[in-house]
């Protein structure tokens, strides 16, 4: 114990008030499940069971059974106390006899209480079960009850979002507080489903609605960890009880799950670190997300991002890469994907003009969608302020022939519409302007796209609108439209060029799926390392453009790198060496070996390092993007599970054959030394029918008898040998040769009774 550690004062003097008050107090015990069905009456009256066995004496306050066996045969032999008949609307109610039961004498061992969250009739003395279970309880007697956790008064808004049912019968949390010992009665959802079928839970129409409500598989899994939360969290509750009134220092676990954004901006870092802060101080998983929207990021802007994805892993965050154009959506999926409950963000700068077409900043946007999560928004260095207007010319890519192409279509689309000016006019033709433009947006790149519609806007605007090739004299209704041409043009093409993005980058997403797909297809029914090795390097090559090498441990766990010897140089070698011995990835693109002309991942399972894969870019491959990383970050997690599983099938031949071997020899010994048994038993027989006087005779009858006796000792080593649990035996005489011996022993009886007369 910390000797600076001091004990909290007040509590010590809460704790010794409820030691005083619990001599007087019943002890409270609390069946727990996640919804009906899942046996807690009968695992409640089956430790009641036990308890008579133990000579104690239990009366059954009220139990109810819904009509099942099984709950009902174990009320045979138990004292039920009478139900009070009770006239509630012209019908007749039965429940507990609250009264009767306090007036038992002498108390009971345990009074058993089912339904703990009951609503009792009108007129009862107390509104709710659980405040009659209250009033035994200080009464002194000793209460068994049962509850599910949609009843519990702070689990009941998680419930109705999980259910969609609202429960109106609740207990507070209080109530649990008070007991002594909580049971949590756990039932996988699909075994309480197959209840449901055989009508072990109800019966009719109810199992239908069940059915329809609460017993479907994704709400039970969810009820499920909800009340294994509640019962973990009751857990720390009371371990953080005695730790403090003994004075032991140590953490509090609870079950948060904590997300930070990580991006380019260098504000990141201290953003990584205070979520780390948070989620250690709760014992809570954290994870760092990274929304690839599609944005070119400078080289000092992707080195800032790979210096924040670093930190992030070096701290221990589960790392999830995603891309989509929409941040806000994107943060919701992934909270939604893996049960966020609190978000960590910074307070970003607004901006005027894009705020407001987006809907405000990430961060409004945020507490606007995210009602069910909490939202830490930390202070940067400086107070957030309005960001300018700032134009910056986009990035074409679009090579030279397509601006050529573009240029040509115009001219063409241009002459077509000229010669049909006189039959339609220059505003309907406008209007073909503008559909030709989205036309070519489908197909053309950003840069193309804003070409030609400035180009249509200046054609139509000087050979099309009277008077021709002239900026004066025109109406202004005609350069309003020319203008409203320009805007809808280029906004038209940029949001196709948005929606082309948004297909490539689910072009990228469903590309990559469908490699690790068929990746893992290929390593599943393959049954030798080698052909796992090939299949890793194939797809690396194929996704990077870039050569691939992958070496895999020795059966002995040493990694062998001679035999690339021949084609990667002494420096990757060592790089390899290096990220095998560490288990973690170095060379070109980390920011370890960063000099190196190659770059290596280890090929590791479950904190196992199997072997290690070397990558040599090639000249287009200038950075890892963060999707790169994760990909082969899961190749390389597949092909480690699927080495460690060959290795153990061929451990686990090597030790059949192995047993196999043993007891073969067993039952060679086995049958050795029966045969052995009866000659020998034998010879002892006949040599001890000699009688004679001669000493020369008896001489030789007594080194007979000594050779008879080594003989027969032979045969019991041979049966020791033969006996599996004979371990000790076998290893004192391991280094006999029992064939050698035997020989010898037959061929001195030989002798010693060649010229023996019996």
């Amino acid at each position: 114990m910390n000797e600076n550690y001091r004990r909290d004062p007040e509590y010590l003097l809460q704790t010794i008030k409820n030691k005083a008050l619990t001599k007087q107090r019943g002890q409270l015990k609390i069946f727990l499940g996640m919804c009906p069905g899942v046996g807690k009456t009968y695992s409640m009256l089956e430790s009641a069971q036990d308890l008579i066995e133990a000579g104690k004496k239990v009366v059954i306050g009220l139990v109810e059974t819904h009509g099942r066996k099984e709950t009902k045969k174990l009320l045979d032999g138990m004292i039920c106390y009478p139900l009070k008949t009770t006239k509630y609307h012209g019908t007749k109610v039965k429940e507990m006899d609250l009264d009767g039961l306090l007036k038992l004498s002498p108390k009971p061992d345990l009074v058993i209480v089912d339904e703990l969250a009951h609503q009792n009739i009108d007129g009862s003395r107390h509104l709710k079960r659980y405040q009659d279970i209250e009033e035994l309880l200080s009464k002194g007697f000793n209460v068994y009850t049962t509850v599910n956790i949609q009843h519990i008064e702070s689990r009941n808004d998680q419930v109705a979002q999980i259910t969609g049912v609202v429960v109106r019968e609740t207990v507070p949390d209080s109530f649990f507080d008070k007991a002594d010992e909580m049971k949590m009665i756990d039932l996988s959802p699909s075994d309480l489903l197959t209840r449901l079928d055989e009508g072990k839970v109800y019966l009719g129409e109810r199992a239908d609605w069940a059915l329809n409500n609460f017993f479907q598989e994704e709400k039970l899994t969810a009820l499920r960890e909800l009340a294994l939360r509640f019962t973990a969290e009751r857990v720390d509750r009371d371990l953080s009880k005695q730790m403090a009134s003994k004075g032991i220092e140590g953490p509090w676990n609870t079950n948060e799950r904590f997300l930070v954004a990580v991006s380019s901006n260098p504000y990141s870092g201290r953003l990584i670190r205070a979520a780390k802060r948070m989620a250690y101080r709760l014992d809570a998983p954290w994870i760092a997300l990274y929304v690839d929207t599609g944005e070119n990021l400078s080289l000092a802007d992707q080195k800032n991002l790979e210096l924040n994805l670093n930190l992030a892993k070096e701290l221990g965050a589960e790392m999830v890469n995603m891309a989509n154009v929409n941040i806000n959506k994107a943060i919701q999926k992934v909270c939604s994907d893996h049960n966020v409950t609190q978000i960590v963000i910074g307070r970003p700068d607004r901006r005027f003009i894009k705020d407001r077409i987006a809907g405000g900043t990430v961060l409004d946007q945020l507490v606007h969608t995210t009602s069910n999560i909490d939202i830490h928004v930390l202070r940067a260095a400086r107070r957030s302020k309005y960001r300018k207007f700032i134009f910056s010319l986009p990035k074409f890519t679009s090579k030279l022939g397509a601006y050529f192409l573009t240029i040509l279509l115009t001219i063409g689309i241009s002459i077509l519409f000229y010669a049909v000016l006189p039959y339609v006019g220059y505003r309907s033709l406008g209007s073909g302007f503008l559909l030709a433009l989205l036309v070519l947006a489908v197909f053309a790149n950003r840069g193309p796209t804003f070409l030609a519609a400035f180009s249509f806007s200046l054609i139509w605007y000087f050979f099309f609108i009277n008077p021709t090739m002239s900026i004066r004299d025109h109406e202004w209704q005609d350069n309003m439209m020319v203008i409203s041409f320009f805007v809808t043009a280029i906004v038209g093409g940029w949001l196709t060029s948005r929606v082309k993005y948004q297909e490539s980058l689910m072009a990228k997403r469903e590309s990559r799926t469908a490699l690790l797909y068929e990746f893992t297809n290929k390593i599943n029914r393959a049954n030798e390392i080698d052909k796992i090795t090939k299949y890793l390097t194939e797809t690396i090559r194929v996704s990077l453009e870039s050569e691939c090498y992958a070496v895999v441990t020795d059966d002995d766990g040493t990694l062998n790198l001679n035999y690339l010897s021949a084609k990667l140089s002494d420096k990757k070698l060592a790089v390899a060496n290096w990220t095998f011995s560490q288990g973690e990835r170095a060379g070109k693109f980390t920011h370890t070996l960063a000099a190196s002309d190659c770059f290596c991942y280890p090929i590791t399972s479950e904190s196992e390092t199997v072997g290690v894969f070397i990558v040599v870019p090639s000249k287009k491959l200038t950075a890892l993007t963060a999707m790169e990383d994760s990909l082969l970050n899961a190749l390389a997690s597949q092909a480690a599970n699927t080495i460690k599983k060959i290795k153990l099938e061929k451990e686990a031949r090597t030790n059949h054959l192995f047993a196999s071997s043993q007891l073969a020899n067993q039952k060679i010994l086995s049958t050795l030394s029966k045969k052995l048994i009866l000659p020998t038993t034998k010879i002892l027989k006949l040599i001890a029918k000699l009688t004679t006087k001669d000493k020369k005779i008896d001489q030789t009858k007594a080194e007979l008898t000594d050779l008879a006796s080594k003989l027969n000792n032979v045969v019991v080593s041979v049966s020791n040998l033969a006996s599996p649990t004979k371990g000790a035996t076998m290893s004192q005489i391991e280094t006999l040769r029992v064939a050698d011996k035997l020989e010898e022993i037959l061929a001195t009886l030989d002798e010693k009774s060649a010229n023996h007369k019996s």
